[in-house]
């Protein structure tokens, strides 16, 4: 809350009215919780309380605001493969007030403080899908397919739209493939893009494509990258030095499987981007978290 000390960094905006800056923080991270819990790498019972714990560290500090005077923060947490009862386990807070809407497959929470929306992925656990953890703002659902591994929701920040598309990408029941996944994907969301041009843009979350793990899909990624420029759309993990790209820890060759996306129209904004390599996070998941702010 703003106390009477707090500075606002403040612009005009195009009608001259004077506006707070404002800053969108956004992390990206797939928690490979089945695999940790009760999959080929499940611990014991005290081993997953620890692993509840370091948990808590990474996604906490993530939502605090640490802009100090200078700015209003708003906070986005994309997860993939989680549960909606180990995030409130792992957040301290038993959603006990979650409440479904539209299908069976989707919940939200809303709280003073957060907005969570959870959809679920039925292909590996019958409670394991993508969540959207916002701080400040609340949601409108736009889009979702649950076989695909894609939820969309919009947002409205003091007058700016902010378009949030959280994915894991499934792969594909007739090909067995990830690119032709991709290749639906695009063809449902373009018409989003392409009709809110005005508003920030973000894709984001664990692509399951890579130019090294899936050699046979090597070609047919490339194109669905081709595609995905094509909508005005950058990728802005290419700030980040290319042999320090890599979002899985744990193979004997470093690819990258996770992306940020920005439409075109924002990339003159100030941001930045970090995949976060640091211990922990290497012992939670099979993925690194992504890390990524912009000012509006």
């Amino acid at each position: 809350m703003r106390n009477a000390n707090t500075i606002w960094l403040t612009k005009l905006n195009q009608e001259g009215i004077i506006e707070y800056m404002k800053k969108i923080k956004l992390r990206t991270w797939n928690l490979n919780y089945w695999k940790k819990l009760i999959g080929d790498e499940a611990k014991n019972e005290a081993e997953i309380i620890e692993w509840k714990q370091n948990g808590a560290k990474i996604l906490s500090s993530w939502v605090q605001n640490d802009s100090g005077n200078s700015e209003k923060v708003y906070s986005f947490l994309l997860l993939q493969e989680v549960s909606l009862k180990l995030y409130g386990e792992i957040i301290g807070n038993n959603l006990d007030n979650a409440k479904g809407y539209g299908d069976k497959n989707e919940l939200k929470v809303v709280s003073d403080e957060f907005e969570i929306n959870y959809n679920i992925i039925p292909k590996k656990l019958t409670d394991w899908g993508l969540i959207i953890d916002s701080r400040g703002s609340r949601g409108e659902k736009l889009y979702d397919n649950n076989i695909l591994g894609v939820v969309c929701y919009k947002y409205i920040i003091e007058h700016q739209a902010i378009i949030i598309f959280n994915i894991h990408a499934q792969r594909d029941y007739d090909t067995k493939t990830y690119s032709s996944t991709w290749y639906k994907i695009i063809n449902e969301i373009k018409e989003i893009i392409l009709k809110n041009e005005n508003a920030l843009i973000i894709l984001a979350g664990d692509f399951n494509m890579s130019d090294k793990h899936f050699s046979n899909e090597i070609e047919s990624f490339k194109d669905v990258f081709i595609k995905i420029k094509q909508l005005k759309m950058t990728d802005c993990t290419e700030k980040i030095p290319i042999d320090d790209r890599d979002t899985m820890p744990y193979h004997s060759y470093p690819y990258q499987n996770d992306y940020i996306f920005i439409n075109d129209k924002y990339l003159n904004n100030q941001w930045d981007i970090e995949i976060l390599k640091d211990q922990i996070s290497k012992n939670y998941s099979d993925h690194y978290p992504i890390d990524f702010w912009i000012k509006l």
